[in-house]
């Protein structure tokens, strides 16, 4: 039988690790602050460069796609994962949070 769920999915962080990405953005669906980068098993240099990403990413959006937290993951997530693969050669796992202030 073939492994999957859980060890499944610690089996996959073991190889490509992950990133955890912190979005604050402002009533108006602004970044309210630097976006926050937490790697586990990707190398530390990364970081800036991932968050930059990120940042461009939140920009680059409409404005009215960036009022529903969801899109906002997405977008990031994507951008972050993007710029990982390009930069490292591998494609972490991507953690995004959207809070509101």
């Amino acid at each position: 039988p073939g492994v999957d769920g859980p060890a499944r999915q610690r089996r996959k962080l073991s190889h490509v690790g992950i990133i955890m990405a912190q979005v604050l953005l402002d009533e108006h669906g602004k970044l309210a602050d630097d976006i926050d980068i937490i790697l586990d098993g990707v190398p530390e240099g990364l970081a800036e460069e991932l968050a930059i990403a990120g940042e461009k990413a939140v920009d680059s959006m409409q404005k009215n796609r960036r009022k529903e937290d969801e899109m906002v993951e997405e977008t990031v997530r994507t951008a972050i994962r993007r710029t990982a693969d390009m930069a490292w050669g591998k494609k972490p796992v991507v953690k995004v949070f959207v809070a509101r202030v």
